[in-house]
């Protein structure tokens, strides 16, 4: 009787380990990819019900200024936000990393959009790829536009219209 495991067994083993954990890494990152757009969109509505919040206790203000300042929607609408601290958001103008921002449409300012920015750096393309799925039946679209098409792929920016 001989004891233990000849080399071609334990190469066997380690193969079918290797091929098992190969499986496991895609089915893994597609699943953080997923998860990853679901935040995107949770975390659009959340500021979009917060805007919203924000435009009805403001009616008066907004309905009179034909132009928003966008720094200020961002800061009073961080107020209704349960976990603003969590949520990355500024103005456009600034650059670097992943953020949220409201804007206007250019040629109607009483029209707001809520805006994801996908950084330049990191791999997105799973994650866009997943949003632009996504994109009719959430209501995502490609600029802060009224007449703007859905969401795709190819797309850095990820609107969702507030009012």
């Amino acid at each position: 009787m001989r004891k233990g495991f000849t080399l071609i067994e334990m190469l066997i083993v380690i193969v079918v380990i290797g091929i098992l954990s190969s499986m496991m890494m895609l089915s893994s990152t597609e699943s953080v990819s997923s998860a990853k757009a679901a935040d995107i969109i949770t975390s659009l509505n959340n500021i979009k019900i917060a805007a919203l919040a924000h435009y009805i206790d403001s009616f008066d203000v907004y309905n009179t200024t034909a132009n928003p300042d966008e720094g200020k929607m961002i800061a009073c609408t961080k107020l209704y936000l349960q976990n603003a601290d969590a949520i990355n958001m500024q103005e456009f103008s600034n650059s670097g990393g992943d953020f949220y921002s409201i804007t206007t449409d250019s040629t109607n300012k009483k029209i707001w959009f809520v805006a994801y920015k996908f950084s330049s750096t990191g791999n997105t393309e799973q994650i866009r790829s997943k949003l632009a799925g996504r994109a009719h039946s959430a209501g995502l679209k490609s600029a802060a536009s009224s007449t703007a098409r859905d969401f795709q792929e190819s797309d850095t920016t990820v609107y969702m219209r507030i009012r």
